[in-house]
């Protein structure tokens, strides 16, 4: 009997899994992004019943939230097991434990999600936009709760579909999220809605009471199509928004100053990166791609099979001893190209977070070989590098980026503010020290100033975010509102392997340049490095663990978008209204309500207190002034 009524339990949860297991296919690597728009209906008209099927109420519907929960985090964030073993040396046992725990914590969110929707009227109109609001007010929450950890957003599906993101200028991906379960509850409410419709063939003491049972006051049908009717003029506005925009922002970016930027991807293996016998060949790795980067090389002498410009007629070598007057010709032009366009030097060129394996200007001798470099190649630099600052009794560790201008000066740095829990540093430290860090190689680093200034570089300024800090759409709008001009961020995603951890992280960073209309220019150790447009349009990409630079003209733009001014304030107002609507209204269903009391409240209540009920038809069949009023079917007018 126990193993029947557990099978029918797990069985009772599948739909749920199954909604799990769909969000994830929606992210990158998988990318299935169009799923998002149906993975929650599984679990959604599962917790709404049937007529087989009592609807989930109270722990059953927590439960399902639950198993939602599980099923996505422990296969969106499986790349943590990798991380934490093989850079942490933590045994495989230990590792899964820890993608347990953290997914179970992150599993809440939806077992709360689920626990309260399932108490809303499904029939209501207001049904999506209330769920919609309650996921939105959730996803926020996590993102600052015990530190903050929005990985996984919801709205992050969708940075592919250009269009639809553009509203991130005034909702942030909160936004993007909202209208994804928006349509996914409308879909769900007009699946129960017709299902409901074509289950009206009730018991025959009910069928003789009245031809058709009084609902709600608004038909089924009449409220499918309102439901649709309301679903396309949403997409239709946030499309019609997302054209206007980009329309705008191209011709922005047209009439905007331009910058050249250069990203480099030493392709270092963590494994080798710390080691001391390395420094210097990684030095010199570097150098020599940013020495290719600081060259301009036209297309015609990329033809004409040259890897460098020429810039002198002697370098064309000879006519008759090259026998080819083409491939000459193409040298010639080569030649006044290359002169042409000596000015196209890269403004500024960024190496990724720690790309340095020592203390920067403490340590001379490398210092010297980076310096050398930079006055060689007569450029400004973004370098990141761990930094210390000593004390009489101590000192202080920080993740740095070092600004240096042409001659080897720096003029500015920026440190790391957001760290990574358990990576970077051990929070609640005087409690939880015995637990020390997941990755050993990572060290204790101290967080930096929340004023978060642009830095400056030839009359241009970059808004620069380190590694982890991509997903926390504040820091950018704070560095932004500061006055930069282009984001700039620096990671080292070497810890992640080969898994998707790389291609999710990336596509974060799509949001951040909509949000604030900002060009991004990414420089990660061993990839993904590339381009971002103020659209959240993808340029110049690399592939992971290539050695590789690329170099692009990025717009530098100037307005402050609503999101940068505000915020998350669209976010805040879901959390508040929704935190409202559960206190004071009282549209919502009692956790002990029956499948009818959902669908029929009305005449439920009237069933509940009739005295000595044999049945609900027998109740209707008295001749009372309210059945009277209730007897009118306003799906087919009988009586």
């Amino acid at each position: 009997m126990n193993f029947t009524q557990n099978k029918i339990s797990f069985i009772e949860y599948l739909p749920a899994v199954f909604s799990g297991f769909l969000l994830t296919l929606t992210f990158p690597k998988t990318g299935f992004h169009w799923l998002a728009w149906v993975a929650l209906v599984p679990v959604l008209v599962s917790i709404a019943g049937s007529k087989e099927k009592k609807p989930m109420h109270g722990r059953k519907a927590f439960n399902a939230g639950l198993a939602v929960g599980m099923a996505h985090f422990l296969t969106l964030l499986y790349w943590i097991v990798n991380t934490v073993t093989v850079y942490g040396g933590i045994p495989w046992f230990l590792a899964l434990s820890i993608l347990f725990v953290l997914s179970f914590y992150l599993a809440l969110y939806t077992a709360v999600f689920t626990l309260v929707i399932a108490r809303f009227k499904y029939d209501s109109l207001f049904m999506p936009l209330k769920a919609a609001a309650l996921w939105v007010g959730l996803e926020y929450l996590r993102s600052f709760l015990f530190t903050g950890f929005p990985w996984g957003i919801l709205g992050y599906s969708q940075y592919m579909n250009t269009t639809l993101i553009q509203i991130a200028d005034v909702t942030g991906v909160y936004g993007v999220s909202f209208i994804i379960v928006f349509f996914n509850c409308v879909v769900a409410m007009v699946w129960c809605l017709a299902k409901e419709r074509g289950n009206l063939q009730v018991a025959d003491d009910i069928k003789r009471s009245c031809e058709q049972l009084q609902l709600v006051k608004i038909s089924g049908m009449k409220k499918i199509v309102l439901s649709l009717i309301t679903l396309v003029l949403v997409l239709g506005t946030v499309s019609g928004y997302g054209k206007i925009r980009l329309a705008c922002i191209d011709q922005a970016m047209k009439q905007s100053e331009k910058k050249v930027v250069a990203v480099v991807q030493g392709n270092i293996r963590q494994d080798l990166k710390w080691d001391a016998a390395f420094k210097e060949k990684t030095i010199k790795k570097y150098c020599s791609l940013s020495r290719q980067a600081g060259m301009y090389i036209p297309s015609v002498c990329k033809e004409a099979g040259l890897d460098a410009p020429l810039v002198n007629l002697k370098a064309t070598g000879n006519l008759k001893a090259k026998g080819n007057l083409k491939v000459t010709r193409k040298k010639l032009d080569c030649v006044c190209e290359s002169l042409n366009g000596q000015q196209e030097l890269p403004d500024l060129i960024v190496w990724p977070e720690t790309a340095l394996p020592f203390y920067y200007t403490w340590d001379k001798q490398y210092s010297d070989m980076v310096d050398a470099c930079i006055r060689e190649i007569k450029t400004c630099f973004l370098i990141g590098s761990p930094a210390f600052k000593p004390f009489e009794d101590g000192y202080e560790l920080y993740n740095r980026a070092f600004m240096i201008n042409r001659f080897g000066v720096i003029t500015g740095q920026y440190d790391k503010i957001h760290l990574v829990p358990f990576g970077e540093y051990v929070p609640f430290g005087e409690y939880l020290s015995f637990l020390g860090k997941l990755t050993a190689q990572a060290g204790d680093f101290t967080p930096g100033s929340k004023a978060a200034e642009p830095l400056l570089f030839k009359d241009a300024k970059a808004g620069v975010l380190i590694c982890f800090e991509i997903i926390f759409p504040s820091l950018a709008g704070r560095v932004v509102k500061n006055g930069a001009d282009i984001l700039v961020t620096i990671t080292n995603d070497a810890w992640f392997g080969l898994t998707s951890a790389p291609y999710q992280h990336f596509s974060m960073a799509v949001f951040r340049a909509v949000e604030n209309r900002r060009a991004v220019a990414r420089a990660a150790n061993t990839g993904i490095s590339g381009f971002i447009d103020p659209c959240g349009r993808i340029g110049k990409t690399t592939a992971l663990y290539e050695e590789k630079y690329l170099t692009q003209s990025v717009a530098c733009l100037k307005n402050r978008t609503f999101y940068t001014s505000f915020g998350d304030l669209f976010a805040l107002i879901c959390l508040c209204f929704i935190v409202i609507e559960q206190l004071l209204l009282k549209n919502i269903v009692h956790p002990d309500e029956s499948a009818a009391e959902i669908f029929f409240p009305r005449q439920e209540a009237l069933f509940r207190n009739a005295k000595n009920p044999t049945s609900w038809a027998t109740h209707l069949r008295r001749d009372t002034p309210q059945n009277k009023v209730f007897r009118e079917c306003p799906i087919c007018g009988a009586r």
